[in-house]
């Protein structure tokens, strides 16, 4: 995501030519794997909501002078494809070959990303770990951290799991649990 601001509430986002030489290694390790980036951006007269900046992995703001902090859409565009084309040229990302290994190997899907964050979210609600009536500061840095890692499949499937188990123990699993170790059942 496109940002003109840099305040505490944006702490991931970094200069445009940062986050282009971080997507061409990401790109260049995922060669072959489906995986797609996406520049967001949005509109000219007042960019992106805290939402919708809430659901993109990385930030980055384009380096200007202060007087003049943020830029027209298609300038901003324009400087970020450059910017991207020649990290990606100096990263060798150009081209790129197939990647091996196992389907767990592919990018996660980002929908299935954003679908397993919301369910984190209200998991972390459910146990009293996050506010139920703003839980999106705290979020966001979740948000950051686990889209930030790039996650596979397989790291994705581990999670969902990790966030079925939490609600089902929040709701009610606590004493199947209990119960469970008391007979000397394993719960695994």
């Amino acid at each position: 995501g496109t940002s003109a601001r840099t305040d505490a509430l944006r702490a991931r986002t970094a200069p445009l030519a940062v986050v282009a030489d971080e997507v061409a290694a990401w790109q260049a390790s995922r060669s072959g794997d489906g995986a797609e980036c996406a520049l967001v951006f949005g509109p000219e007269d007042r960019g992106l909501s805290n939402a919708e900046m809430a659901h993109c992995h990385r930030l980055l703001y384009v380096e200007t002078g202060d007087a003049y902090s943020s830029l027209n859409l298609a300038g901003a565009v324009l400087l970020c494809l450059y910017q991207l084309r020649l990290a990606r040229v100096s990263a060798g990302a150009e081209g790129g070959g197939e990647k091996s290994g196992s389907d767990d190997d592919l990018a996660a899907d980002a929908a299935e990303v954003a679908a397993m964050l919301d369910g984190l979210e209200t998991a972390l609600v459910e146990i009293g770990y996050l506010a139920e009536d703003h839980p999106g500061h705290v979020m966001a840095g979740f948000r950051s951290l686990l889209t930030r890692t790039g996650l596979d499949r397989r790291e994705l499937r581990m999670l969902r799991g990790m966030v079925r188990q939490i609600l089902w123990f929040a709701d009610g699993g606590r004493e199947v649990a209990r119960d469970k170790r008391e007979r000397g059942v394993r719960l695994r």
